[in-house]
């Protein structure tokens, strides 16, 4: 049986502009599924070259980077970004849009 490890974070902590970034799958190479509360999406792209895609994809947040290598380093293959998700205030930065 194949399973996936999925950190479960709230949008609140990515920017408006790394929300409005997602809300546009067609300008983005990797997985990005949008839902009624938020995103899931794929870090295939990013585990393989981290380091180039933070320069391919440059206009998302550093704060949105950080949430990435956090999961990366945590061994997941997604990040489900949700509204009511968990929040964490003392590691990554709470935005307020």
């Amino acid at each position: 049986m194949k399973t996936f490890k999925m950190l479960d974070i709230s949008t609140g902590h990515i920017s408006k502009k790394d929300k409005d970034l997602l809300e546009n799958p067609k300008c983005l190479n990797f997985t990005c599924a949008q839902y009624e509360e938020g995103f899931i999406i794929g870090l295939a792209l990013f585990e393989y070259n981290f380091n180039q895609a933070k320069k391919d994809y440059s206009q998302f947040s550093p704060e949105f980077f950080k949430i990435i290598a956090k999961a990366l380093a945590e061994k997941c293959t997604h990040i489900n970004f949700d509204r009511d998700g968990e929040e964490y205030k003392e590691e990554f930065t709470k935005f307020d849009w």
